[in-house]
């Protein structure tokens, strides 16, 4: 069967480098998390070795879970050229945090999938991008949010 822990050395993998020492199963194994630093999906027995990759690390910054779907305001704002955007989902459910420009062109795509229930935080890095005015927009659970921030370089 699927080893449902992350492969050591991997980037969710702990940096004591605890090794197995029983049943794979239950195990103690420490870990950062599906959504730790870097591609989350990198070693992971089942997706990583399918090729799955994602560009966008998303952060549960609490374990709390929200009694409401909220999407903040970005910070900094302005910005150049990174900015954080956090939300709240107050069930599980599909979402999908993106970016658009002022024709309404998406530009980025910084989640699409399923998340439990929680507070989130994304790094948004527009390195590549013009200077302006863009919208950020979270879809989930039939409610849409849409805010706008400004990048200036």
């Amino acid at each position: 069967g699927l080893d449902p822990r992350p492969a050591v050395g991997s980037p969710a993998w702990d940096a004591s480098g605890v090794a197995d020492t029983g049943d794979a199963f239950f195990a103690p194994a420490p870990y950062t998390g599906a959504f730790g630093l870097g591609n989350w999906l990198d070693g992971w027995t089942a997706l990583g070795e399918l090729g799955f990759t994602t560009g966008v690390a998303i952060e549960s910054i609490s374990n709390e879970v929200p009694s409401f779907f909220a999407l903040k305001q970005n910070y900094p704002n302005p910005f150049n050229p990174t900015t954080t955007i956090e939300f709240q989902l107050a069930s599980a459910g599909q979402i999908r945090l993106a970016v658009y420009d002022v024709l309404g062109r998406e530009v980025a795509l910084l989640a699409d999938g399923v998340q439990p229930a929680g507070t989130y935080s994304v790094q948004f890095d527009a390195r590549e991008m013009a200077s302006g005015m863009y919208f950020y927009t979270l879809e989930g659970n039939g409610v849409n949010s849409t805010r706008k921030m400004l990048l200036i370089k």
